[in-house]
């Protein structure tokens, strides 16, 4: 896919109209957004919904597309999730003859405005130069060859908006990638942000024998599914989320992986310092994945890290710094962690910081 020239894609929007890739949440703030803008959008295509229209626009399947249409439109790929392998979409779409391809990239560098509820690392501040600039230092932390090559393919996506860019997520493996050293049996872990108890099953499913389960959940749907999945280990569960401090803060409980901190939220919740929360001297792994909290998490957990310095997983995908930020801060600390990168969703989701303690591992 070339790069686009993008005074003149906005004129090709403004005059020929587009086409536009999915039809879920995020894609309909998109398709409004267009409309508000005089946007002429001429079909939705998505598997799920063909046959219906939304706001006099017919939404067809792949499938049902019907030859007359012209392929020079372009066709807009409006999806910001960790779901759909987008790859395999481009290849549909070229089989069919559509050659311009925008991504959500493209768009917020085409229509600065453009905006979603939760941008995660969609962020249209970072451009190419800078992130380049600031990733060449976080390369330097890495111990390995895969990580470093990850970050050049993470910044050459999120810089070009070309999808096939996108480094191939490794799907299987979470938490306990194939080519890393493995965690020492048995576990005693921390779990912030443990939802429904993905994590937990994971590690149940790789065998890890887990001594102890230490879990915070602060979305109340969530909790008692982890309740659940936790009832027959030795586990204590928090319905809590974890921070720098002990506050209280609005929360967007939408009983998903989703749910996060928010000004808009509709409950509210109570985050504690792990330091004044846990006292046991077992711990020997912490997962964070606090949908963009992960920062101020591991400020209120940096006595625990510092003295038992266990083995950790961090989500470093929600906000589009963190993939520099985090690693730097855990590296000022100075505590002699190896630190390896891995991404195990679509799209750039689903990118994990792993901070190894070798003592910790076989």
């Amino acid at each position: 896919m070339a790069k686009y020239n993008q005074k003149k894609t906005k004129l090709d929007l403004n005059k020929n109209g587009i086409l536009v890739y999915g039809f879920g949440s995020s894609s309909k703030q998109i398709i409004d957004q267009l409309l508000n803008k005089k946007i002429k959008i001429l079909f939705i295509i998505d598997q799920k919904k063909y046959g219906n229209k939304y706001k006099g626009i017919p939404i067809y399947n792949l499938q049902y597309l019907k030859k007359s249409y012209d392929r020079e439109i372009t066709c807009l790929i409006a999806l910001h999730n960790h779901y759909v392998d987008m790859k395999k979409i481009v290849i549909q779409l070229k089989s069919l003859g559509f050659k311009n391809i925008l991504s959500l990239i493209n768009l917020i560098k085409i229509y600065k405005d453009i905006s979603l509820d939760n941008l995660y690392w969609l962020d249209n501040k970072y451009n190419e130069t800078s992130l380049k600039k600031k990733v060449a230092k976080t390369k330097e932390l890495m111990s390995d060859k895969i990580s470093q090559n990850l970050l050049d393919d993470i910044v050459k996506y999120r810089s070009s908006g070309i999808i096939e860019d996108y480094p191939d997520p490794s799907l299987h493996d979470e938490y306990s990638p194939d080519n890393l050293p493995k965690f020492k049996n048995p576990l005693n872990i921390v779990d912030c942000g443990a939802c429904k108890g993905e994590a937990i099953k994971k590690f149940i499913k790789y065998k890890f024998s887990l001594r102890n389960i230490y879990a915070f959940e602060p979305d109340i749907s969530n909790y008692k599914k982890l309740v659940q999945v936790t009832q027959n280990y030795n586990s204590i569960n928090f319905p809590l989320g974890v921070w720098s401090s002990n506050s209280q803060f609005r929360f967007n409980s939408n009983n998903s992986m989703a749910s996060s901190l928010s000004k808009k939220g509709d409950s509210l919740i109570q985050c504690v310092r792990l330091d004044e929360t846990l006292s046991t001297k077992e711990i020997n792994l912490i997962k964070y994945d606090v949908e963009g909290a992960e920062i101020e998490a591991l400020k209120g957990s940096k006595e625990i890290i510092n003295s038992l310095k266990p083995n950790l997983c961090i989500s470093i995908y929600h906000i589009a710094d963190h993939l520099i930020k985090i690693p730097a801060l855990i590296n000022s600390w100075n505590l002699g962690y190896k630190f390896y990168l891995r991404v195990h969703e679509h799209n750039t989701f689903g990118i994990v910081l792993y901070c190894i303690n070798r003592k910790l591992c076989i």
